[in-house]
């Protein structure tokens, strides 16, 4: 069985701007040759994670970027966990806390955001080097470049009004976060860590005067922390693992009927896909390339490659299909399912001889017999 829990910490690049959008001062470091973090930190001038506590996405939640999400998915996190984003400064070897995410899903897809180019302010685009510039016009608009699938709620989840300094053995229960980036924790680690970062917050003087100021106003966030522990603490909280983990769709949008009572119909009436369709066979196998679903030929005699996913489909779906088509010469292809990811249907966009078919699955019921 797997193993759940209700909150992680989770390893992000430096910011100076509290996460809240274009950090000018980390870029101008970096373009100075002074920035060290993550490898594409290093490369590239800026994280993706600068934008993690941006206002502008939504005015109910919070996307963000996590490092690991494109390779790695926190199948453990429950649905509406809790994430301690934690830092380290480039200058120093010590560990802070940057913020916190509550309310958590992991999206199937990201939001449309649109460029990253078009949220750095105008009076900062004449700094930004040309190869950054091509690579925030990535993020946002090439779904391969594309991962903002945290989801917080804004109400549980704030940047910390200035970074807190964290002992980090002593707060997650290691020495250091390597490649691995994150640390599932238990709820007593995940309560301890809680309150002292309320506390943290409560002994902040109600008027510094700093060189540096405040992230974000101190009220505001211990407001929205206090609120995530009485959450927490609720008698009636339970917890359930995310249904919106990658990969996993929740059972309430989509029927996930069997693929094989899809493929029975399909057989049955195949101008449901495209008119003049015949079904030849179903289970078809390709040497070297794998078991096609449901072969059919168009009203050309031109084979077509059904692949069926139960509930959501994505681009996965269609490795999988020109896998099959590469071995059979002249086909079309089509992809069937309830639902199709945002990357999916622009993937096949392009490709002239593959479409996607969305269909609504209904089941008849009848009565068979009555058992007093």
């Amino acid at each position: 069985m797997l193993a759940i829990y209700p909150a992680i910490a989770w390893k992000v690049a430096w910011s100076y701007s509290g996460y809240r959008g274009w950090d000018l001062q980390a870029y101008r470091e970096w373009l100075r040759g002074g920035l060290r973090g993550f490898k594409y930190v290093e490369e590239h001038g800026f994280g993706h994670e600068w934008w993690n506590f941006y206002e502008g996405f939504s005015k109910e939640y919070y996307y963000g970027y996590a490092p690991p999400l494109h390779f790695r998915k926190p199948k453990k996190l429950m649905k509406g966990g809790v994430i301690f984003f934690i830092s380290r400064h480039p200058w120093m070897t010590s560990w802070f806390l940057a913020g916190i995410y509550g309310g958590v899903s992991v999206l199937e897809e990201s939001p449309d955001i649109g460029p990253l180019l078009n949220l750095v302010p105008d009076e900062y685009r004449n700094e930004v080097a040309e190869d950054t510039k091509r690579e925030l016009l990535k993020i946002g608009s090439d779904p391969d470049h594309t991962f903002y699938l945290l989801r917080a709620e804004k109400k549980f989840s704030t940047p910390m009004p200035k970074p807190m300094l964290l002992n980090l053995e002593d707060a997650i229960g290691v020495k250091r976060l390597g490649q691995a980036l994150y640390k599932y924790l238990k709820k007593d680690m995940l309560l301890a860590l809680l309150d002292k970062t309320i506390k943290s917050i409560e002994d902040l003087p109600e008027e510094e005067i700093s060189t540096t100021s405040y992230w974000v106003r101190p009220k505001e966030a211990l407001s929205r922390l206090k609120s995530l522990r009485e959450h927490l603490a609720a008698p009636d909280k339970t917890y359930k693992a995310s249904p919106t983990l990658l990969g996993q769709e929740s059972a309430e949008k989509f029927h996930n009927v069997p693929e094989s009572l899809i493929e029975d119909a399909l057989f049955s009436n195949p101008e449901v896909l495209e008119g003049g369709l015949v079904a030849e066979a179903r289970q078809v196998i390709i040497p070297d390339a794998g078991r096609v679903d449901l072969l059919m030929r168009d009203k050309n005699g031109t084979p077509i490659i059904i692949e069926i996913k139960s509930g959501l489909a994505d681009d996965s779906a269609l490795t999988q299909l020109l896998n099959y088509m590469s071995q059979v010469k002249g086909s079309r292809g089509i992809i069937v399912a309830e639902e199709f990811t945002r990357r999916l249907r622009q993937a096949v966009r392009i490709l002239d001889n593959v479409k996607l078919v969305k269909v609504a699955v209904k089941l008849d019921i009848e009565k068979v017999e009555e058992i007093k």
